[in-house]
């Protein structure tokens, strides 16, 4: 299969940053802040190989319009396949339970 590229869009960045934040505030231990972090980037990446890999998102502001969501650590990863410019497009990072 062959290799997309991933872009992040500057505000997923600040919502990381956030996620982040709010692990920290409920947890003694920032590792536990780290480790989620950590495993949603390794999953965006693995979204250059596998871009195709999540399930279609069906509900909310994003449903119905091709864009894929992943749940990773219950936060969703939600993005967009491009495939004429075998591009990935992550546009939403969030805790499952929150509205969007």
């Amino acid at each position: 299969m062959d290799n997309y590229s991933v872009k992040i869009r500057p505000e997923v960045l600040v919502m990381l940053d956030v996620i982040y934040e709010n692990i920290c505030e409920r947890s003694i231990d920032d590792s536990v802040a780290e480790d989620v972090i950590a495993a949603i980037e390794k999953s965006i990446l693995s979204l250059r190989s596998f871009p195709e890999r999540g399930s279609n998102v069906t509900n909310g502001i994003y449903a119905n319009q091709d864009y894929k969501k992943l749940v990773v650590k219950s936060h969703l990863i939600i993005y967009k396949v491009l495939p004429e410019q075998k591009q990935v497009v992550i546009v939403f990072v969030k805790p499952e339970k929150m509205n969007i």
